[in-house]
């Protein structure tokens, strides 16, 4: 866990969902921090991700830490540019998508853990540039999910 030397810089609003915020942090083009309240949700994202980092290659959203201060956890991430909710595409660059999120969810399947609440909101894209086919999906958003352990 990091240390909270005072206030996080969050400065930007870039979103937000059910259970936090997600803010740009400082000047950094590159890193965003999650807002939110300090429960079991946010305590099993940060647990989640610690387990999932650097090892399934480019299809996890970097994690670089987490602090805690007072009642509010504040998890520092790689930034995307957004995500595919709300978005239309066709067959092919569906299935281009779908074949990253197919191998996003094997790596946390094999890594023991289950996401349980998969959706646009929470499939990110690095960049938007180029055809959909050199796009890059990161899954995000690990509040709801478990670990399991191997059938007996």
């Amino acid at each position: 866990m990091m240390q909270a030397q005072g206030a996080v810089p969050c400065t930007t609003l870039l979103g937000k969902g059910r259970f936090g915020k997600v803010y740009q942090v400082g000047t950094s083009d590159g890193l965003v921090v999650k807002r939110t309240k300090t429960d079991a949700s946010s305590l099993c994202e940060t647990t989640t991700l610690q387990q999932l980092q650097g090892l399934g290659g480019d299809v996890i959203i970097a994690f670089y830490g987490h602090c805690v201060i007072r009642d509010e956890t504040f998890i520092f991430m790689e930034r995307c540019s957004g995500s595919l909710e709300g978005r239309s595409f066709g067959e092919t660059e569906a299935a281009c998508l779908v074949r990253q999120l197919f191998r996003a969810l094997q790596h946390v399947h094999l890594m023991r853990f289950l996401h349980r609440d998969v959706k646009p909101a929470n499939c990110l894209v690095k960049a938007w540039a180029g055809a959909v086919a050199f796009w890059e999906v990161r899954l995000s958003d690990f509040g709801c999910s478990c670990g399991f352990s191997s059938a007996a």
